[in-house]
């Protein structure tokens, strides 16, 4: 099961988010996405809508550093 909407946020300190990433046609397996580049400390996914009934699934995240 997968999102068919989300969010991808980033924090300085986890209490307040910012949305770098929005959409509304997840496709599930894997995605590359790429945004401008932020400071943070921490990354999350934020699921608003499932494809699917059976909520989400998430296998793996990797963030990497912008190429300077």
């Amino acid at each position: 099961s997968y999102a068919a909407e989300y969010e991808i946020q980033v924090s300085g300190d986890a209490q307040d988010w910012e949305t770098v990433y929005h959409t509304e046609e997840g496709k599930g397996n894997t995605e590359e996405i790429t945004f401008d580049s932020v400071q943070a400390r921490y990354v999350r996914i934020y699921c608003t809508k499932r494809a699917l009934q059976w909520g989400y699934s998430l296998y793996e995240v990797e963030v990497y550093e912008a190429e300077k």
